[in-house]
C-alpha cells in the first residue's frame, strides 16, 4: 500500500475553468434515504487535462508525468476559494500545480500564484512549495517558475532530538510519551513536532523553538 501524502494547494483565483464538479448521492447510513454531495471527477477528467489524452492502459505512467504521483484524491474544495486539499500515492502532486498555474495563466490571462503545504503521512518528508506564472515581453507565452522548499525527515528528527536532548533510538525515548524538553517543559515528542510541521507551514522555515 502506498503513503498517503496529504497536501492542501491554495491559487489567488478561482478554479472553476480547469476542474470539474460532479453531483453525487448517496444513501444514509441505517435508512433509505439519500443526500447529494458535491465532488471532483477523477483528475484526468479535468478540462486543464483535455489536451493531453487520456489512456487507461497506461494510467500508471500517465499520473505520474501529468499528476507527479501515480493517483490522487480529493477531500475538499473551494473553487471560488482557489482551494483543493486532499492526498496522493507517494508523492505530492507537484505535476499537478504545476498544470493547473499554466491552464489558469492562459485561460485567464492573468499571473496565478499557487501554495501548496504536504507531508507524507509518517512524515519521511514535508514540503511548501510555490508556483508563480509570467509572460514573454511580447506578452504572447505564460511560463510557470516553481519554488521547493521539501524538508526530510533526518532534519525533522534532528530538531526533536535537540529539543529533547536524547536520541530517537534511545530506550527512554517515546513519540507520544509525556518528557521533558531541555528547557524543563513537559510535553510529548510528537505534540512538539506537531508545532514545527504547522509553524513550517505557515511560515516556510523550521525552528528549533516552534513551540
Amino acid at each position: 500500500m502506498a503513503n498517503h501524502v496529504y497536501f492542501n494547494i491554495e491559487l489567488d483565483c478561482n478554479l472553476s475553468e480547469a476542474v470539474t464538479v460532479q453531483t453525487i448521492e448517496r444513501k444514509m447510513w441505517g435508512n433509505n434515504s439519500t443526500y447529494q454531495v458535491q465532488e471532483l471527477v477523477e483528475a484526468h477528467e479535468f478540462p486543464m487535462y483535455a489536451h493531453l489524452g487520456y489512456d487507461d492502459s497506461c494510467w500508471y505512467d500517465w499520473y505520474c508525468t501529468n499528476v507527479g504521483a501515480k493517483w490522487i484524491n480529493f477531500d475538499d474544495f473551494d473553487l471560488d476559494a482557489g482551494y483543493i486539499s486532499g492526498y496522493s500515492a507517494w508523492c505530492a502532486p507537484v505535476a499537478f500545480v504545476e498544470q493547473l498555474v499554466q491552464f489558469l495563466s492562459e485561460k485567464l490571462n492573468k499571473e496565478i500564484v499557487a501554495t501548496m503545504t504536504y507531508e507524507d503521512e509518517f512524515r519521511n518528508f514535508i514540503g511548501k512549495d510555490v508556483w508563480d506564472s509570467y509572460t514573454d515581453e511580447d506578452n504572447k507565452e505564460w511560463y510557470v517558475s516553481h519554488s521547493e522548499n521539501y524538508i526530510e525527515s533526518d532534519a525533522l528528527n534532528a530538531l526533536v532530538e535537540k529539543r529533547f536532548g536524547m536520541k530517537i533510538q534511545d530506550d527512554e525515548f517515546e513519540w507520544f510519551d509525556v518528557l521533558k524538553d531541555v528547557k524543563g517543559n513537559e510535553m510529548s515528542p510528537q505534540e512538539y513536532l506537531d508545532d514545527v510541521v504547522y509553524n513550517f507551514f505557515d511560515t516556510g522555515d523550521l525552528y528549533y523553538d516552534a513551540v
